[in-house]
């Protein structure tokens, strides 16, 4: 079995989570770790006998390093998956890809050029409730998806008004760094996008400096119609999604569950979250990424289907900047 000696750059919260999960791994060393706070990287180094480095430059010259965990802020996605290409790295980069397209295709001309893998970690897809929904949608069941319907509402109390998270420059605003998870979802289930309509307004007055609250309509090239309320501004949160097929349709409460589904005129099945046996999402993701590079074969979630969630994002916004629809692609 290929052995992995994996440096791990950026070490944030979700950093710790990915790192954790990958260790796990048969087959996987943690061997050195990176940030631009000397006590981050040391403090996580320390778990697992690993090395610090505050310059990803540094720890891409790390002996027998093959392969990177990019979990930096968004707005510095590319340079060191670019760096870790050209390194002959294989690459693991946390979503959304980067916050433009021509980021995405760097960081895809890249990793073509160097023959080495990249994948990104739109991990929403190995959520129990959304893998099943996926599986059950994609059965052919409920026949074509026609109508979506996503609300995604969190409440302001989340940490979006401190550090990268305030800045649309660095975060990409709501639906980059919440939202490219249902945007991502949405192409999983129905396939390239055809325009996109939008609307975003500032309801609270946070710490953060874009739109907190839109309302998102994209066609897809299929002729399916979805809408997503995404939100980070609500004094509840809500999570569910709605798939209007055509010969059932499909109900899901978010990371909770259930799923409830049902073809027309037959009585509702339901699926509860618990009653979903996959283990954790971003071990499983993960997993899959090492498995593919072990098979040279293309990870589950590419550089251009990544792409497809910063497309619709940057269509959205442009959208809600001029006040009509947008044409894909870009």
């Amino acid at each position: 079995m290929q052995e992995f000696t994996v440096g791990l750059i950026g070490c944030g919260h979700m950093a710790q989570h990915l790192v954790a999960q990958a260790a796990n791994l048969d087959g996987v060393t943690i061997a050195a770790t990176c940030d631009v706070i000397p006590e981050r990287a040391e403090q996580t180094a320390a778990k697992f006998g690993a090395r610090p480095y505050t310059d990803y430059a540094d720890l891409l010259k790390h002996p027998a390093l093959n392969a990177v965990i990019v979990a930096t802020p968004n707005s510095v996605h590319c340079p060191p998956v670019v760096a870790a290409a050209q390194a002959g790295m294989q690459i693991y980069c946390e979503k959304p890809m980067a916050p433009t397209l021509e980021e995405c295709d760097r960081m895809m001309a890249a990793a073509d050029a160097a023959g080495v893998k990249l994948m990104i970690g739109q991990v929403l897809r190995y959520f129990p409730v959304f893998h099943r929904s996926h599986e059950i949608i994609a059965s052919g069941m409920l026949g074509d998806p026609r109508v979506v319907l996503i609300q995604r509402t969190g409440n302001v109390d989340d940490p979006f008004g401190v550090g990268w998270r305030a800045h649309f420059s660095e975060c990409g605003g709501v639906l980059m760094e919440v939202n490219a998870h249902e945007l991502d979802f949405l192409c999983h289930v129905c396939g390239p996008a055809k325009s996109v309509f939008a609307k975003g307004l500032r309801l609270v007055n946070g710490g953060y400096d874009y739109d907190d609250a839109l309302l998102v309509q994209v066609e897809f090239q299929s002729g399916t119609l979805a809408c997503l309320h995404a939100s980070i501004s609500a004094s509840m949160t809500e999570y569910h999604m709605t798939f209007q097929c055509a010969e059932g349709t499909l109900i899901n409460g978010g990371f909770g569950g259930p799923i409830r589904y049902a073809r027309f005129s037959e009585q509702p099945k339901v699926v509860e979250a618990g009653d979903i046996e996959m283990e954790d999402p971003y071990r499983h993701e993960l997993r899959l990424f090492f498995e593919a590079v072990r098979k040279g074969e293309e990870p589950p979630v590419t550089g251009p289907q990544a792409r497809q969630a910063v497309e619709l994002a940057l269509a959205a916004y442009e959208s809600a900047r001029t006040g009509v629809p947008v044409d894909l692609p870009l």
